[in-house]
């Protein structure tokens, strides 16, 4: 069951089902030589995830379009403006952008802080759809620039405005699900996958400036990576 379920989900992820209703229960069966009951089973799972829904007299329908975005351009190192990730936002709120006591786990991250740092918490919308959620902790000095800053859809572009640059960045990328908490906040349903990642950003000395806490709807947005050999050559 969990093989049949990890090859449909990766065929919803994708788009295959994007504009058409999935196969029945007996194409799924004869497909994957499984019995009916591992066929329901899965399905279950896909839609307690909020992947797929069922409609009388119709059939199963994929509800998920994630779009596919590079891990690397995620990273910050050269972004273009408004592409990648950011492209997909078309709405910001932010929530607080303030001064705050530097929490001891952001201490840990980021030795080089002072007592307070610029805390950034927002929502990022896409077509109305709450798709991530994220808080950042910026140290002083650089985060002067920003604290009365108008964050407006681009995060990377936020920090140019602000005179900052990257040296690097690293993430930490986990997983998790939506609580009752973070659903009232998010308005998504509890059980929702989502993506966690941890990221903290270096100046060009390697001085870290930022931590940031992100929470992304693992139904839709997608990370990609790719990375190839020195010979690589693909023949097409």
């Amino acid at each position: 069951m969990r093989r049949l379920r990890d090859l449909l989900r990766s065929d919803i992820l994708h788009g295959v089902y994007l504009d058409a209703k999935m196969p029945g229960e007996s194409e799924l069966m004869a497909g994957y030589a499984v019995p009916r009951a591992v066929v329901r089973e899965a399905l279950d799972l896909l839609r307690t995830e909020g992947l797929v829904d069922r409609l009388r007299g119709y059939g199963t329908i994929a509800v998920a379009n994630p779009q596919r975005n590079s891990l690397v351009d995620g990273h910050g190192i050269d972004h273009v403006p408004r592409h990648g990730f950011w492209s997909l936002v078309t709405d910001i709120t932010v929530l607080a952008q303030e001064r705050v006591r530097t929490p001891d786990a952001v201490r840990r991250q980021m030795p080089e802080a002072t007592e307070e740092v610029l805390q950034l918490d927002y929502l990022m919308r896409s077509d109305g759809d709450v798709v991530a959620i994220a808080t950042n902790y910026f140290k002083f000095p650089e985060a002067g620039t920003l604290e009365n800053l108008e964050f407006r859809h681009d995060f990377y572009e936020f920090l140019g405005r602000g005179g900052l640059t990257i040296g690097a960045t690293e993430f930490a990328l986990g997983a998790s699900t939506v609580d009752p908490v973070l659903a009232e906040t998010i308005r998504a349903k509890i059980n929702t996958p989502l993506i966690t990642l941890e990221q903290t950003i270096f100046d060009m000395t390697g001085s870290a400036f930022d931590v940031a806490y992100i929470w992304m709807r693992a139904d839709r947005v997608m990370l990609s990576s790719f990375a190839a050999h020195p010979d690589f050559r693909p023949l097409s």
